[in-house]
């Protein structure tokens, strides 16, 4: 069992935990103890979390209670190993707001899909670049009547080593789309390529509409 009381900034403007810190805050717990060649199966955010809190992971299963209770699961392999983690926040404060510059530059949308040019310095940044590329091929498709969009959940993503950097395409591949009650969930896969360095990735988004939007 690994745990880890967490100190997540906000960033930017934000009055909540994202999903990217959460991310990154499980892929160092592992990394932190020895462990490599992570893949993550999935990371689901299920509730907003306003402040800091425990991950907890484990090779055991997740008691299902506290699991649906969490605002954010969590599985992975090492090798054969299988890794389920969970996050809730405790109520401890946020300490730190960290003013965040994406590198994602050229971007051009096409029904949720789309392709940009990411340069990410490390890995930090590029799970960052990821969900923020995908957000704005969400934005551009929808123009003005995007309300929120939301980052869902993230699938079938071998993690690179922390200090990955380079420039290069990504690209988004829309692969489902379904009208809700206020706006739309979508599918994603994300590849993305550069000398030397590739991944791919799928990611669900939740999209509200802007009030007022026919």
């Amino acid at each position: 069992m690994i745990k880890v009381e967490t100190t997540f900034p906000y960033l930017g403007s934000r009055d909540y935990i994202h999903g990217t810190s959460i991310l990154a805050g499980f892929v160092d717990a592992l990394e932190q103890q020895g462990h490599r060649d992570i893949t993550v199966k999935r990371l689901k955010l299920q509730r907003p979390a306003k402040t800091n809190g425990r991950l907890a992971l484990t090779t055991d299963p997740l008691d299902e209670a506290q699991a649906a209770g969490a605002n954010c699961t969590f599985q992975a392999t090492v090798g054969t190993t299988v890794w389920r983690g969970l996050y809730a926040e405790t109520g401890a404060p946020v300490q730190q707001r960290l003013a965040v510059a994406y590198p994602v530059t050229d971007v051009v949308a096409e029904r949720f899909g789309g392709h940009c040019t990411i340069a990410p310095q490390n890995r930090g940044d590029l799970i960052r670049a990821l969900i923020e590329a995908n957000k704005r091929f969400h934005e551009l498709s929808l123009e003005r009547r995007a309300g929120a969009v939301r980052f869902g959940y993230l699938e079938s993503w071998r993690v690179p080593p922390a200090g990955t950097a380079f420039s290069g395409a990504l690209d988004a591949k829309n692969l489902i789309m379904r009208k809700t009650e206020d706006g739309y969930m979508t599918i994603n896969r994300l590849t993305y390529t550069a000398a030397g360095v590739g991944g791919s990735l799928t990611l669900c988004f939740n999209v509200t509409e802007a009030a007022g939007t026919p």
